[in-house]
């Protein structure tokens, strides 16, 4: 990939995703696939670049507003984890609506979302809606961290640069939240003890 892929501006990074483009974006660990989910062609697009991906895509959106119409129910136990964690790296999974592809669900009937707390992406997720978050990486590789590991890996992908390296560190800690009781399914960031 040339620089000429890496694009600093918020508004050119907008304009890309609301065109049906993926593009790769910092976030608060790795760097991640970010496409609009309400663009057929931006999710054909992703499934391409994570062929061979056999588990739902997680999604990140600006807050619980953006969350409900993306969920058959809000139970009361991921309503409190919602409370207690959000915006933060809690990636809860609740039950998905009929209308979310099964490109984001993997055929599970299940989606796992989180709200970040960083301000540039929350800026950039209330200006196109919810996103895709999986991390940009191939298969079998480790996230991405830096710019230059993203453009190894997707070499045509344009990279929103706004930061060189992303924190790195424990991804989010990704809890099911459908039943009375939470299963933690991923151990990360948020030290839980259910």
């Amino acid at each position: 990939m040339t620089a000429s892929r890496r694009i600093n501006d918020l508004a050119d990074v907008v304009r890309l995703l609301n065109d049906g483009s993926v593009v790769a974006i910092p976030t608060e660990s790795f760097f991640a696939l970010a496409a609009r989910i309400d663009r057929p062609e931006a999710l054909m697009q992703l499934a391409e670049l994570k062929r061979g991906r056999q588990q739902p895509i997680g999604l990140i959106a600006a807050d619980t507003a953006a969350v409900e119409p993306l969920v058959a129910d809000i139970s009361r136990t991921a309503r409190q984890l919602i409370d207690d964690y959000w915006p933060g790296p809690l990636t809860v999974v609740f039950q998905a609506t009929l209308t979310l592809s099964d490109i984001l669900t993997a055929g599970t009937d299940t989606i796992g979302i989180r709200v970040p707390a960083d301000p540039l992406l929350q800026q950039l997720l209330r200006s196109t809606g919810p996103l895709t978050a999986t991390s940009a990486n191939r298969p079998g590789e480790p996230p991405a961290v830096t710019v230059e590991a993203v453009e190894a890996a997707f070499p045509d992908l344009p990279v929103w640069s706004i930061v060189k390296q992303a924190p790195g560190g424990l991804p989010s800690t990704v809890v099911d939240a459908r039943g009375v009781t939470p299963r933690v399914i991923r151990a990360g960031a948020v030290p839980l003890d259910l």
